[in-house]
């Protein structure tokens, strides 16, 4: 059987135009960036070139805040927290 039914080619129209749609969408939200773009055109770094950033702050930077700044900062007023529970929860919101 060679032939394809007319009902399975408006069926395939059909997810094509609903994936052009989504895209449309999704390029004038501006989820597509030029540097994704540019990233797929470029080979892999290899691990050793890439730089990596921590993304949370060591706890010790935050020792040097008081008790009263980690209130502020995290949030939280309740008294029954101690320092470190502050610190834990200011490096959780980081």
């Amino acid at each position: 059987m060679n032939t394809a039914h007319p009902i399975e080619l408006f069926i395939a129209a059909l997810i094509n135009l609903f994936e052009f749609i989504c895209y449309v969408i999704n390029e004038l939200a501006g989820f597509h960036t030029s540097q994704q773009s540019s990233n797929r055109d470029t080979e892999p770094q290899s691990p050793s070139e890439t730089q990596t950033t921590p993304h949370i702050q060591p706890f010790h930077s935050f020792n040097q805040f008081t008790v009263k700044q980690l209130r502020q900062l995290t949030g939280i007023n309740n008294s029954r927290y101690r320092k470190q529970d502050l610190i834990f929860q200011a490096v959780a919101c980081m």
